[in-house]
């Protein structure tokens, strides 16, 4: 291989690399269920689901870690009440079809399912991934998604 199509080549992966990110690793459409139309004081429960593939990119991997971070940092009282519960789940387990399908998502997302009058709505936090590799600016995302609820 010529030494400038080795250039192209390593040129166009990296491209593609970091289109990946952008692209949410093949996340599917993500509706809300009118999440927003929800009292603070109605909610019973809020459930922070992390989705991602067995094979994970840096930014699935961070998304995750800040998310986690901030639930046992910030939100610990919360968990210890039993109104917040993080979880990481794979989307490409079998056992999480059903979750799947309620959330219309796929490969990799995080949603707030929150439960409120006996009611389960969720919605998307797509906005995580435009701060992946910014620590503080992905934390504030969700914080501010959070603290809507709890």
């Amino acid at each position: 291989m010529s030494r400038r199509r080795r250039v192209i080549t390593a040129i166009t992966i990296s491209l593609l690399l970091l289109a990946v990110p952008v692209l949410g690793c093949g996340t599917k459409k993500q509706s809300d269920s009118g999440a927003g139309s929800i009292s603070r004081n109605d909610v019973e429960k809020v459930e922070l689901i992390d989705f991602h593939p067995r094979i994970r990119c840096v930014s699935c991997m961070n998304v995750e870690e800040n998310a986690r971070e901030l639930v046992k940092q910030e939100f610990a009282d919360k968990v210890k009440e039993g109104k917040l519960r993080f979880e990481s789940l794979r989307s490409d387990d079998p056992a999480n079809k059903a979750i799947l399908e309620e959330l219309d998502t796929g490969g990799s997302s995080l949603f707030l399912v929150i439960t409120a009058d006996g009611k389960r709505t969720h919605k998307a936090i797509p906005e995580a991934w435009l701060y992946w590799n910014k620590k503080e600016q992905c934390k504030e995302v969700i914080r501010n998604e959070l603290s809507r609820y709890l």
